[in-house]
């Protein structure tokens, strides 16, 4: 009997191991996914009609980078345009994406600007609740997160139904060798 409680203990230490890894694995993981994943889920609700552009500008912000000591500037787009649906219902919009789309090269951010010109209907998605919630590109900027998210998840969630596994065949062993 005394060997089978010193067994428990070093396995009780070994499945509060498990869950101690396995639940921050989870959470960080998830918390990573779950961007892209919901502004995945988001546009697709979104529907199709056409926008026209009013006003295009280049955005500028400037941090203080405490790694390298300097000042850096990143680039976003700020687009307000107009968004019709099917019914020629109209509403005002501003911005580009789902995400906020900045970068760190200027002529990326103009590259972008070119491709829009003040007056013209380009397509867009919109909300149909709120029409005002419109985007002129569905490309999602942080689909990077998936990769680390998804391994760290995909590991916690491994980790935590092998303890429930490895738990219940203990009990099984057990519950077999008290019947002898």
């Amino acid at each position: 009997m005394k060997k089978m409680c010193l067994k428990w203990g070093r396995l009780a230490c070994f499945l509060l191991i498990i869950i101690v890894i396995s639940g921050p694995l989870l959470w960080f993981g998830g918390l990573l996914a779950s961007e892209p994943i919901g502004n995945f889920v988001m546009l697709q609700g979104y529907h199709q009609g056409q926008c026209t552009i009013l006003s295009k500008d280049l955005r500028y912000y400037s941090s203080f980078n405490q790694d390298t000591g300097n000042d850096e500037t990143q680039y976003g787009l700020d687009f307000t345009f107009q968004v019709m649906d099917g019914s020629h219902n109209t509403a005002h919009a501003r911005g580009y994406g789902i995400g906020q789309h900045t970068f760190d090269q200027r002529v990326n951010a103009q590259n972008i600007l070119a491709l829009y010109n003040v007056g013209k209907s380009y397509t867009c998605w919109y909300d149909t609740a709120n029409m005002s919630h419109a985007v002129l590109s569905r490309d999602i900027t942080t689909w990077i997160l998936l990769l680390p998210g998804g391994i760290m998840f995909i590991i916690g969630l491994g980790l935590l139904i092998g303890f429930v596994f490895l738990v219940r065949w203990l009990w099984w062993e057990t519950a077999f060798l008290v019947k002898r």
